[in-house]
Parts: structure tokens; sequence; C-alpha cells
């Protein structure tokens, strides 16, 4: 275990720099995933719909990997050079944007179109439905699946050492090459991404227990709703 000790501060840097990029990566995701989630729901417009289905389609069926070296190794045969960082960021959330654009959309959709009706009858406009009846309800549907994308998303940080990011996987490695230590090395960095993963669970939990004690908040619930579930 000496070889754990003596390099844990090189490892928790490490750490820190996993944190970093999967919070970073996560608020691109969320953001555009949330977004182009909406707007399939929201728009009607067959050709907006189908591009939006192709980019989830092609980065959900594609290894992760495959596209981070495209983004690192790839894009200089065109004549674009990517930093790590930046190709390290753009690769993660685009990657985790594909998933979260389908747990807002089938969330969105299982609040049951009435919802929009009722709106409607009652003179609200289209964007007033979705924002203010439509979102805050199917927002508890989404919580779990959004929580199961998160913790995916620190684990795929374990990837970014294939482009030159000392993030913590990479850091063990190097410190197994002269330790040779690679067991008791591999188990605490097993044991620091457990921490963060089970802590981004229980924290989803709460969550669901506020909302289910009616913190659904603004809600404006017009009628009974239909819930499916959602898989990241």
């Amino acid at each position: 275990m000496s070889a754990v000790f003596d390099n844990l501060p090189f490892l928790l840097n490490g750490f820190v720099v996993t944190l970093g990029y999967a919070a970073g990566a996560l608020v691109f995701a969320m953001l555009l995933g949330g977004l182009l989630g909406t707007v399939d729901y929201a728009v009607h417009f067959w050709p907006v719909r189908w591009a939006i289905r192709g980019f989830v389609g092609l980065f959900r069926n594609t290894p992760f990997i495959v596209q981070l070296y495209i983004w690192f190794f790839g894009l200089p045969y065109l004549g674009v050079q990517l930093s790590a960082p930046v190709a390290g960021i753009l690769g993660l959330g685009l990657y985790g944007s594909s998933y979260v654009t389908e747990i807002v959309r089938a969330s969105l959709a299982g609040v049951g179109r009435e919802q929009e009706e009722a709106g409607l009858s009652l003179g609200l406009g289209h964007r007033d439905i979705i924002v203010r009846v439509v979102w805050p309800q199917a927002f508890a549907g989404m919580v779990p699946g959004l929580t199961n994308e998160a913790v995916a998303l620190v684990k795929n940080t374990s990837m970014l050492g294939f482009i030159t990011i000392t993030e913590l996987t990479l850091r063990t490695q190097q410190v197994i090459s002269s330790t040779f230590a690679s067991l008791p090395l591999y188990l605490t960095a097993g044991a620091m991404y457990l921490i963060v993963n089970v802590l981004l669970t229980l924290l989803a939990r709460r969550l669901e227990k506020v909302l289910a004690r009616g913190g659904r908040g603004s809600a404006l619930n017009l009628g009974s709703r239909t819930e499916v579930p959602v898989h990241a």
C-alpha cells in the first residue's frame, strides 16, 4: 500500500481533473440534450426531427473512443486542430447529449398531449405550455435517466488519457509503470470513481423524494399524466 500513499497527492490531482472534465461535459450534454429533446418534442416539422434523430443515432451507435479519436486525431487531416481539453469536453459532451436528448424527449412525451390541449383551452401559448406545464411535470421522470448519464460520463472520462489528458486512470497507469503495484492502485482508482458515482446516485434519489412530496412546485398539473420508462 505504500505505492498508494506515496503517490496519493498525484492521484488526487488526477481525480480533480476527472471531476472537472465530467462536470464540464455534463453541463454541455444537459444544455444541448435538453434543447434538442425539447425541439424534437415541440416541433412537428419532420426535417428538423429527422436531423435530431440522425444526430442521436450517429453518436449513440458508434463507440465513444472512436468519436474521441476523430475529434483529436482525425480532424487535423482536414486542417482542424483541437487541443486535448477541447476535444475531451466536446467528445464527452456530444456523446452524452445524444442520450440526454432521448431522455428529455421521452419524458416530455410521457406527460401526455392532453396537457397541451388543456393548456390551449385556458388560453396559454404553445411555448408557455411547454415551459410552465409540460417541462415541470416531465422533470421528475427525467431524474433517473439523467443520473445514469451523469454516472456514465464520469466513467467515460477514463478514456481521455488516450488523447494525453492526465486524468485519474492515466495517472494510475503512470504510477503502476514505476511501482508495479497494479492491484492496490487500480483498487484505489476504482474506489474514487465509486465514491463520486454513489454520491451522484444518492443526490438523485434525494431529489426524486423531494419531487414525489410535491416538489414539482409550480407545475400546472392540468390533468392526469402517463409516465413512460426512460433509459440512458
